[in-house]
């Protein structure tokens, strides 16, 4: 008696991202050291957030903006306080919600 078995394993390449408002999220450097730079595109003026989570769900950092001027724009987080680990990025903005993972070295 001989058994054939299929088997199929799905691997994510990493984390999805809804991004249906106008601006386009990017972050630099990965791997982040003491400071991750969070590059967006608007085509409109609008208020956004910024938060970041660890892996277990734990909230690190929340920040609320104002964007002035549409177009691209970059912001500059400290991780100096965080521990070296896998982290996630919220960037909301128009009631959208872009999210981002990124790892954070020392």
């Amino acid at each position: 008696c001989s058994w054939l078995v299929e088997v199929k394993i799905f691997c994510p390449s990493g984390v999805a991202t809804q991004s249906k408002n106008n601006s386009n999220v990017e972050l630099f450097p990965i791997p982040a050291n003491d400071e991750l730079n969070v590059s967006f595109q608007s085509k409109t003026e609008s208020n956004y957030s910024i938060e970041i989570e660890s892996i277990l769900g734990e909230k690190m950092y929340i920040q609320n903006f104002r964007m002035q001027d549409s177009g691209k724009q970059t912001r500059v987080i400290d991780l100096k306080e965080l521990n070296p680990g896998i982290y996630f990025l919220s960037f909301t903005s128009g009631g959208k919600k872009t999210i981002k993972k990124f790892i954070h070295e020392r």
